[in-house]
């Protein structure tokens, strides 16, 4: 690999981006294609003939071929058995360019630029409660919480569960923000964290106590994430959840010895949790 030089026109590569993205971008630069590129180097002996693409000898001759330091290009892999989802990074980021990345510990803002990064990246300059969502988002990622994790999902239901529409229009109206789950993003990440507090979820999920009384918890918790909203939204988000907690609950009971759960015990037990139906 030594023998390869990097290419004429060089491209700078982005914080989090992928191989492929950059090889796509790079080729493009240069006026070829990744293909092309590829098969001159088999032809040569300089790239194994392996078409892996996540072959390890690839992704030392992009690096090579950019100029590239060793550390270019993130595993993809799996947080907590979890496949990493490759996405596009923040257009402001990449100044305008199309380029796509991992990011496991990232949410769905760019807090650089205060973009939106759905499927349509919008600014949410003016809704600073998507930005501290983001915020309390890292922390959960430190933990192992991907972006699409399930209790990000499970939060997104219980969110549109638990918001009005009238107040989803409202916020849609003053903050000029079309998309919805940009709006419920507060409350997404507020339910998250509250399944990944232990403290909460050890009342919620406990098998000593009776149904209405852990429902009644979980209401409890979720008074704090929805801000003036009626009690039968409360409910519809208890609703939402309920799946979840109580596959958690069988789970418990089927462990005794788990009366008392830990943090990473009952956290581990919930982010593997896929949603019902």
């Amino acid at each position: 690999m030594n023998a390869i030089g990097p290419l004429p026109i060089g491209t700078r590569v982005f914080h989090g981006e992928t191989l492929d993205s950059f090889a796509h971008r790079h080729a493009l630069r240069n006026h070829t294609t990744v293909h092309e590129v590829e098969q001159s180097l088999r032809a040569s002996g300089l790239l194994t003939t392996s078409r892996d693409r996540k072959h390890e000898d690839r992704a030392t001759a992009w690096r090579a071929l950019g100029a590239l330091s060793p550390t270019a290009f993130p595993t993809t892999g799996r947080v907590a058995g979890i496949p990493i989802v490759t996405r596009r990074l923040c257009g402001h980021c990449t100044r305008g360019q199309v380029a796509y990345g991992a990011m496991p510990d990232m949410g769905h803002v760019c807090l650089t630029h205060s973009r939106w990064l759905g499927t349509t990246q919008v600014d949410v300059h003016r809704y600073p409660a998507a930005t501290k969502a983001e915020r309390t988002f890292r922390r959960l990622a430190r933990r192992g919480v991907l972006f699409d994790a399930p209790v990000m999902q499970i939060g997104r239901s219980a969110a549109f569960a638990g918001t009005p529409r009238a107040a989803l229009d409202r916020r849609a109206s003053s903050l000029r923000i079309d998309d919805h789950d940009a709006l419920v993003y507060p409350e997404q990440v507020g339910v998250a964290e509250m399944l990944c507090d232990p403290f909460v979820m050890e009342r919620a999920t406990d098998p000593t106590i009776t149904t209405s009384a852990r429902r009644a918890a979980v209401a409890t918790a979720l008074e704090h994430i929805f801000s003036r909203v009626p009690v039968a939204r409360i409910w519809a988000a208890v609703l939402a959840i309920q799946p979840a907690l109580d596959r958690t609950l069988d789970q418990r009971r089927e462990h005794r010895a788990l009366t008392a759960v830990g943090d990473e015990v009952q956290f581990g037990i919930l982010r593997h949790l896929e949603l019902s139906g």
